[in-house]
This record gives C-alpha cells, sequence and structure tokens, in this order.
C-alpha cells in the first residue's frame, strides 16, 4: 500500500511536478 501511493506520489512529482511548474510559470 505504501509503496502504491509512493510510487504514484514520485510519478506525479518527478512528472507532474515538473510540467506543473513548467505550464505555472
Amino acid at each position: 500500500m505504501n509503496n502504491y501511493r509512493t510510487d504514484k506520489t514520485a510519478m506525479w512529482a518527478l512528472s507532474g511536478n515538473f510540467d506543473a511548474s513548467k505550464s505555472w510559470k
């Protein structure tokens, strides 16, 4: 359970956060 959540968060933070940061700016 924790692994799944960490994986999803990591993926979002790596891809989502990066993409969001670029889009936000």
